[in-house]
C-alpha cells in the first residue's frame, strides 16, 4: 500500500510496532503487555521525535539563510562603500592640507616681499 507523504521507512517501523503489539497480546499477560505497549511507545516517540527534529533543523536553517541573505549583501555593499567614502575623504584631506601649506609659503612669502619693499622687517 502506498501512503504518501510518509516516509517508507516510517510506515514499515509502523508495521513493524503492530506485528509486535499482536504478539505481545497474543502471548503475554495483560501486564506485560502493557509494559511492553509502554516501552514500544516510548521508543517510537523518541525515534520520530529525533527525525521531526532533524528534518525540522535543516529546514529551518535553510529558510533563516535565504532570509538574511539579502541583509547581508546590503551590509556588505554598505561596508565597501563606506571605505570607498573613508578613502576619498582620506585623499581630500590630503589635498587641502598640501594646499593649505602652499598658501601659507605663499602668503608668507608675499608679506616677505610687501615688508621688503616697503623697507620694513
Amino acid at each position: 500500500m502506498q501512503y504518501t507523504g510518509i516516509l517508507h521507512i516510517v510506515v514499515e517501523g509502523l508495521r513493524a510496532v503492530a506485528l509486535l503489539l499482536e504478539d505481545g497480546i497474543n502471548t503475554a499477560s495483560t501486564t506485560t503487555t502493557a509494559l511492553n505497549v509502554q516501552q514500544i511507545m516510548d521508543s517510537i516517540s523518541t525515534l520520530l521525535s529525533a527525525h521531526v527534529v532533524a528534518d525540522l533543523t535543516s529546514s529551518i536553517s535553510a529558510h533563516i539563510v535565504v532570509a538574511i541573505s539579502p541583509q547581508v549583501v546590503s551590509i556588505l555593499m554598505a561596508s565597501e562603500n563606506l571605505k570607498t567614502n573613508v578613502d576619498e575623504i582620506t585623499k581630500f584631506k590630503m589635498i587641502l592640507e598640501d594646499n593649505s601649506k602652499e598658501v601659507k609659503d605663499l602668503v608668507g612669502n608675499t608679506s616677505q616681499s610687501i615688508n621688503s619693499q616697503l623697507g620694513t622687517p
